[in-house]
């Protein structure tokens, strides 16, 4: 499907043909992007990208999961791959990845989540001076949940079931923004 397929490494691409398989605890992706994109304006702005190939590769062991994603052509036109292992004990998850950005700076990534019944917590922080946290609550019909990160681009959100498949929902963040 043209343009309709996620690329593995890049959110910001798409694919045209994907294949995915799993055996026992490996998994493993293929995304082809069967011709070039233009990216980044138009007329003699544009950035003609090549058609690129994109790959995720994963595999679990019980509480550790590995991963390795890349591609030949992120949105600079590089070759770039991003490692990540994570490491479940009980109720906490450490986590930790190492992107290499192809020809940017490498970025390197620390993550810790807890879940405490019904309050979970996460924080994560990297190498280039960026970090995000969030919490959230959730008990019967009531749901909270707050997010925050270096920029103090924080955002809560509110949520009350009513039943009967309503509830009322309410978010503010941090542009001023808020809606209910």
């Amino acid at each position: 499907d043209n343009q309709a397929k996620d690329d593995r490494y890049d959110n910001t691409q798409n694919g045209d043909i994907t294949i995915d398989g799993t055996v026992g605890g490996l998994s493993v992706g293929i995304t082809y992007d069967t011709d070039a994109q233009v990216h980044g304006g138009a007329g003699a702005n544009a950035n003609i990208m090549n058609a690129g190939t994109s790959y995720a590769l994963g595999y679990s062991m019980g509480d550790i999961s590995l991963s390795v994603v890349g591609t030949d052509s992120d949105d600079r036109g590089d070759a770039a791959m991003e490692y990540t292992a994570s490491y479940a004990m009980g109720d906490m998850t450490l986590s930790l990845s190492s992107n290499n950005n192809g020809e940017q700076d490498d970025v390197t990534e620390f993550g810790l989540a807890y879940n405490m019944g019904d309050l979970s917590m996460s924080v994560s922080a990297d190498d280039a001076n960026d970090w995000n946290a969030s919490a959230s609550y959730s008990a019967g019909a009531v749901s909270v949940s707050y997010a925050t990160d270096e920029n103090s681009a924080w955002e809560a959100d509110v949520s009350y079931a009513l039943g009967s498949g309503a509830s009322v929902n309410a978010s503010t963040d941090s542009t001023q923004f808020s809606v209910v």
